[in-house]
Parts: C-alpha cells; sequence; structure tokens
C-alpha cells in the first residue's frame, strides 16, 4: 500500500514529539533535583556572602548541566531554570539562612524577627555567630615547611564547582598555616555542607564528655547509648548507639552518590522534612 510523504512525516514527527516527552519524563526528576541545587547554592551565596549571580553561576555551578539553569532574584527569593522545564526557588530566612522550597503548601521555618510571643526556647533559632577577630587567634610560628605548602597548593587547585574555598591547619590548638581563594578571607561565610556533620558530632561528643560535671548529659557512654527513635525503629536498627551515628557509621543502607537520583540527592532536594526521610 503506498503511503504519502505527508502520511509518513506526520508519522516521523508523532514517534519523535513522543520520544522526546518520554525523555522529559524521564530527565525530569534529574532537572529537579539539579534545579534544587542551583537555587539554594546561589541563594546562600547571594544573601550569605554578597556574590553576584552571574559570579556564582560561572564559578559555583559550571560542572554537569547546573551552568545552563538560569538565576534571578525577587525579594528573598532565588529562583533557577532550566528553559522552564524545571523551576525551583529557595528563600532567604533571616537568622537561619537559606531554605530549598520542597513543597509549597508547607509552611516554611521562621526567622529570628518573629520569636516574639513563641513557646519554643529562642536557643532553637540560630542567629549568625559572631567572627572571631583575627587578632585574637592563637598563632603558631610561621610555617616553614615545604610538605605542607605543596599540600596547600594542592588542596587549593580550581576543580569544576569552584574547589576549596579556604584551607585552615591547626597544630597544639594554635593556627599553623591558612590558604584563601581569591576574593575570599578568614571573615568570609562559607557553605559547610557535610563538614556541618563533623563540626555537629565533635561538639556532641564534647558535651558527652562533661557528663560527669553537667547534670543535663545523660551518664552512659555513647557507645552504651542505644533503643534511638523507638516509635519508629523496632527492628535491628535498636541496636545502633549514639557513638554509631556520632561516627557516621550506622550501617543503614544510604546511597550517597550527587550525580543521579539517590538517597541523598531525594532528601537533599525533594523532602520537605530530612529528619523523617533519614528515620524511614
Amino acid at each position: 500500500m503506498h503511503t504519502s510523504p505527508l502520511k509518513r512525516w506526520l508519522v516521523g514527527l508523532t514517534l519523535l514529539a513522543v520520544l522526546l516527552f518520554s525523555a522529559y519524563l524521564w530527565l525530569q526528576p534529574l532537572l529537579s533535583i539539579g534545579g534544587g541545587y542551583a537555587a539554594k547554592h546561589a541563594c546562600s551565596c547571594y544573601f550569605l556572602q554578597d556574590r553576584e549571580l552571574d559570579e556564582i553561576s560561572d564559578h559555583d555551578l559550571n560542572f554537569s548541566v547546573l551552568g545552563y539553569y538560569g538565576l534571578e532574584v525577587e525579594g528573598d527569593t532565588v529562583r533557577a531554570s532550566l528553559l522552564g522545564l524545571a523551576e525551583r526557588e529557595a528563600l532567604f530566612v533571616p537568622g537561619r539562612g537559606c531554605v530549598l522550597v520542597n513543597q509549597e503548601d508547607l509552611p516554611l521555618p521562621a526567622g529570628t524577627e518573629t520569636l516574639a510571643g513563641r513557646d519554643e526556647p529562642e536557643a532553637f533559632y540560630l542567629s549568625a555567630p559572631d567572627l572571631i577577630p583575627a587578632d585574637s587567634l592563637p598563632q603558631a610560628a610561621p610555617a616553614s615547611n615545604a610538605a605542607l605548602e605543596a599540600a596547600l597548593d594542592y588542596g587549593m587547585q580550581a576543580v569544576p564547582g569552584g574547589g576549596a574555598r579556604g584551607i585552615v591547619v591547626l597544630k597544639d590548638g594554635q593556627l599553623a598555616a591558612e590558604r584563601y581563594a581569591p576574593g575570599y578571607d578568614r571573615n568570609t561565610r562559607l557553605l559547610g555542607w557535610s563538614m556541618t556533620k563533623s563540626l555537629t558530632g565533635m561538639a556532641v561528643g564534647t558535651w558527652l564528655a562533661r557528663a560527669a560535671t553537667d547534670s543535663l548529659a545523660p551518664a552512659r557512654p555513647p557507645e552504651k547509648i542505644t533503643g534511638l527513635f523507638a516509635e519508629m525503629w523496632q527492628d535491628k536498627r535498636r541496636e545502633i548507639s549514639l557513638a554509631d551515628l556520632l561516627h557516621m557509621n550506622s550501617g543503614l543502607a544510604w546511597n550517597e552518590g550527587y550525580g543521579s537520583i539517590t538517597d541523598a540527592t531525594v532528601m537533599l532536594h525533594e523532602r520537605p522534612d530530612f529528619a523523617d526521610f533519614a528515620l524511614r
């Protein structure tokens, strides 16, 4: 049976449209995650580091498809958009930082300016800490170690995403060496990301070590504190100790990859309640 050229074109265009739409449905979750990262990162850099959006895009979002996301600021909100196919936004909350909007109908956390009349203790709301004056830091002798200088050179190499912003070396509680990227110094606020986990673990560990003199701290050592989150962990997870969590050695199944749809990327960029997602 003879098929006209027009019909063949229509069939071909239909198949192409179906393929493109299918590809979009497959890529859309990845595009949403990428947009979430771009919006959150740009929001923090813009409001907390006073950097311009173009510079953030060129130096921080210059890998994968992130550089193709357009960024714009409206009030306290930064929006990231990829040709209208994936749009995400992050909101700057004074005293707390930037919050990625993962669920539009969910109330966002309050800033420190809304404390009046609230029942929660003021300590729950994080205000920006005072910066440590540079001249108050204990100074070690100037570093002359060639290996240390080489390590600093290596650590500050440029990589996609911007590389290190600063490296500080302490020895016996004294500042032994420091190095910063152009435009950064010891007073620049930096995004903590996973470093915050280590700092939190150190703070909790220090608090637990003071149990003998602090009536608020538990008497048991962290390796003996089990049965955590009893309302959810009714299985073998009851054996996980606080020490396991502080060491990030819980044994929980967790995919930390960031280049695809994983536990980490879904938690950070798709869920409004990180803790609930991790607990489950």
